[in-house]
Formats: C-alpha cells, structure tokens, sequence
C-alpha cells in the first residue's frame, strides 16, 4: 500500500515524546495511549476526568490505570512545586491516624503529576517490585509520602527491606512504616539503623525457630526481647540453645522461652560458653548444684500454677 503524510494536518501540531514510539508502542495499550495523547493535546494542567472520558471512549478506571502507567514509566512528571509548604507543615507534625483515608486512583494520579518526588518515588517502586503497582499499593505509598510524612528515600528503603524478608506486600509496608513514625524512625540514617536491628532480630529469630523446633510464627516482644540477649548478648551459639531447649523439654515436657531464659541466665552468670563448659567442672558443677541461680521448683510452679504435669 503507498501512501504519504498530508501536510495540510501539521498546521496544527503537538508534541509526543519519542519515548512514546520508541518503547512503549508494544507496552502500552489502546488505553494508556488513548489517554496520553488526550493529555499531550490538552495539556496536564487542563486534565478533567469527565471530558477525558467523553474524548476517549474509556472509562474512569482505564483512565486511572493509564495515567498510572505513564507516571511510574516516566512519560507524566511534576514540573511544578505545587503543595510544597503544606508538605513541609505535614513533616513537622509526624502522626499516625487510626483509621487512614488513603487515596484514591484519580487522587494517585494526580498527586504523580503535581509532584515529582511522587512520580519518582512510583517509578522506582515499580522497578522495586517488578511490575505495575496495584491500586492498594500506590496508595499506600502516595498515603505514607503525603499524609504520614516520609520521605521518599526512607519509603523505598522500607521497599528493599520488604523484598529482604520476602514480605513485598503492601500491608508489611504500612505496618513497617507505622512502627517506624511512633519509634520516631523518619530520616535515612535512623531508618538504616532501624533496619539493622530488625534484620538481627530476624536472623535472632530463625536461629532459635531452627534450633528448637518452634513453627513459623511471630514472636512475642518479652520472646523477642530474651533471644536477643541469648544470641547478641550473651553470644550462645546453636550448641548451647540446643542444650538449653534440651534441658527445657526434659524438665517442663514442653517449649517456654522462660525456662530457657532462667537456664541461660545461669549458663551467662558461671561463664559457660560451650556444651563442654557445662560438664568439664564436675567440682564446680556440684558446689553450684545447692547455689543454683534457677530453681526447678520454682520455674515448674511458673509453668504449671504449681501443679506438676
């Protein structure tokens, strides 16, 4: 088929970015470029969903979806600096709200346009996350950036430490970021630090699940507590929570972190570091037997309400 270009159609022109043929022709959509060439034409600052929706022949959603599409793969950007003081108010007054009013598709959207810190922190998220975001979690993020006060920077660390501890979904990340706002973690370097000691607590965790036996579950903060003090601490390697653990099932016939805490305490206190320690000194063991810093009595009755089983 021959055909040419009709000169008389570029008398009245727009621009569209070369990024547009050059990578996304296969990417996107009828939808996302529906809707791109609506807003090129038209303008960003113009943009009306409702005559957006007459224009096209899409619906709201798709509209939503596409704008989305655009700002986490760069082609819709803030060139202003809109919002700036109230964003800077919001981050003097850190809070968290009970029941967050997070924003909507339109909202995101738009928010991705206005501002560029938005659009960039979407974008890098989706690389994070290696697909497009969905609606929850764009909202989330855009929630975390505007109402809650993070910055982008702590946001996307949050993101790594997700991916880290294989939980990249968008409630760990709110519940995360939560946690951090009332510790007072709202800067990089205090974010960094935090997450040091969540990995160490985490790897404190798998260590002593491993050992003994525990299920897959989330510690409790007085559990959590005593395993960093066995295994950062009072550095006790495998061997010696084994043995305790060991000791633990031998006397009470089940698992309690208290137990094992008042065995280790005793361990720490007569500088036991390894199984041998415990059975080398058979002197000092039997002078100890009678000034024991546990008593057995009293951890049964700890356990049982006085009640053996």
């Amino acid at each position: 088929m021959d055909f040419s270009l009709n000169p008389a159609n570029f008398l009245n022109m727009f621009a569209v970015p070369a990024a547009v043929a050059d990578k996304h022709l296969k990417l996107a959509g009828e939808p996302q470029l529906k809707t791109l060439l609506w807003i090129l034409r038209n303008g960003a600052e113009n943009f009306e969903i409702e005559s957006a929706k007459r224009a096209t022949g899409l619906s709201q959603r798709d509209i939503e979806d596409s704008i989305i599409y655009w700002i986490n793969n760069g082609v819709l950007i803030s060139t202003g600096n809109k919002n700036e003081n109230t964003k800077t108010a919001k981050k003097s007054e850190i809070k968290t709200v009970a029941k967050p009013i997070k924003p909507n598709r339109t909202e995101v959207a738009k928010r991705g346009m206005e501002d560029e810190n938005i659009a960039f922190m979407l974008q890098q998220a989706q690389i994070k996350f290696g697909r497009l975001l969905k609606q929850n979690e764009s909202s989330t993020l855009v929630w975390l950036y505007d109402n809650e006060g993070l910055s982008v920077s702590v946001i996307l660390m949050i993101i790594e430490y997700a991916i880290s501890e294989d939980r990249l979904t968008a409630g760990f990340i709110e519940q995360t970021a939560v946690k951090w706002i009332n510790d007072g973690v709202t800067d990089v370097k205090s974010a960094d630090n935090e997450i040091v000691k969540m990995r160490a607590e985490s790897q404190a965790w798998k260590t002593v699940c491993a050992v003994m036996g525990i299920e897959k579950r989330k510690p409790s903060g007085k559990e959590l507590d005593a395993v960093m003090r066995w295994t950062n601490e009072w550095k006790f390697g495998r061997d010696m929570l084994k043995a305790a653990y060991d000791e633990c099932i031998d006397h009470a016939q089940k698992y309690s972190w208290q137990y094992i805490n008042t065995i280790l305490a005793s361990w720490h206190k007569n500088g036991y570091k390894k199984v041998t320690d415990i059975n080398e000194k058979p002197e000092k063991a039997q002078k100890e037997s009678n000034q024991t810093s546990y008593s057995i009595d009293e951890i049964e009755n700890m356990l049982f309400g006085g009640k053996k089983e």
